[in-house]
């Protein structure tokens, strides 16, 4: 019934008005499988064909979400970046705006199912600014954040804190179910289902959170009240259906490969040509037991070089640019105080050495 009030109230184009509700809209379609094709399919082309432009993080994240529940790839399915978008936006501690912390939830559900790993540094730092975050009640200010909070951070157990945090924030949840079996209204109650369906101990919470959100149907399948917004009770439903199903956002979401970089392909496991920098080369000859400097050359050292076919992770860009500072530093070359003699050998050594030590960094050794 919730399935057949999104498709009669979906739009000739595909969409379901604003992206915002066609977005939920897509990520609860996906979850229903073979059962929502047709309206699948037209929302899928509805997506594909109207890229959506914004500077907010969390819009990036929830569409990204959505491309890939319908399995579009989020980097190059469509003209934009969406991963590349989020993780752009990554400060060194975490992403987006830093007085919220919704955006950094969500770009861990993304970038889980984006190819990212625990042990990206942009992913541990993230973890542990959200643990950092999380109040002395287990949660972060609300139910529906808790619960996004609990999806966010399971599949990054194996990292410190992590499973604690969890443990904290279910206990928030279980403590917030009011005597009808909900959360405060369906929206919480929706998010909450999914996240204690990740732990097989909440059955009974779980049963009596449907039942609450059934009592909220409504006859034309929809929920909540139909004095509310088409708009809200198309957002509500998109909302209940995952839920329902158990089915937290990461099942949800199929999983595609970290792609290097914007002028790689997804298709290719071979990275683009690296090409040196520069480097000016010193000759030099031995003559009477001392270093004259007989002839300056600059030659241009662009070597070509077609690297491992196992994709390198790409760090975020603080961590790129530690290491230029490193690399610079490195190549500086000798003091004022030593000998001339010594100054020119030192300096013709680390000339040599530059394009080799450059080519180390690039490879990540």
């Amino acid at each position: 019934r919730a399935l057949n009030f999104l498709t009669l109230n979906q739009n000739n184009d595909g969409s379901f008005g604003n992206m915002l509700f066609t977005d939920w809209a897509a990520i609860a379609l996906s979850s229903m499988g073979n059962q929502a094709n047709s309206s699948k399919l037209q929302v899928m082309n509805y997506i594909k064909n109207n890229p959506m432009q914004s500077s907010i993080v969390t819009d990036n994240e929830r569409h990204a979400m959505a491309l890939m529940s319908l399995g579009i790839n989020p980097y190059t399915g469509t003209d934009i970046n969406y991963i590349n978008k989020i993780t752009s936006s990554f400060d060194g501690t975490q992403f987006g705006d830093d007085s919220l912390v919704n955006d950094d939830m969500f770009a861990l559900i993304v970038l889980k199912n984006a190819g990212y790993i625990s042990g990206d540094e942009i992913m541990k730092k993230d973890v542990s600014y959200i643990i950092g975050e999380q109040l002395g009640d287990g949660s972060w200010g609300s139910v529906d954040m808790t619960a996004a909070g609990i999806q966010a951070l399971r599949n990054f157990v194996d990292l410190p804190g992590v499973s604690a945090s969890i443990t904290l924030a279910e206990n928030y949840l279980l403590n917030s179910q009011n005597g009808d079996g909900g959360f405060g209204n369906s929206f919480a109650t929706s998010w909450a289902i999914q996240a204690l369906s990740l732990n097989g101990s909440f059955g009974l919470q779980i049963n009596k959170a449907n039942e609450y959100l059934a009592s909220l149907q409504q006859t034309d399948g929809g929920l909540d009240l139909n004095t509310d917004s088409l708009e809200n009770r198309i957002w509500s439903t998109s909302y209940a259906i995952p839920a329902i199903l158990s089915k937290p956002w990461s099942s949800i979401l199929q999983s595609f490969s970290k792609k290097i970089s914007e002028n790689t392909s997804e298709d290719t496991e071979v990275l683009p040509v690296v090409m040196a920098p520069e480097i000016k080369m010193l000759a030099v000859e031995i003559k009477d037991d001392s270093l004259e400097e007989i002839k300056v050359a600059s030659k241009k050292i662009l070597p070509k070089v077609k690297l491992s076919t196992t994709k390198k992770v790409i760090e975020p860009p603080t961590i790129v640019n530690e290491n230029n500072n490193d690399l610079s530093a490195s190549v500086a070359g000798a003091t004022s105080s030593q000998s001339l003699p010594y100054r020119i050998i030192h300096s013709f050594i680390a000339l040599i050495k530059a394009p080799f030590v450059w080519l180390l960094v690039q490879l990540g050794f």
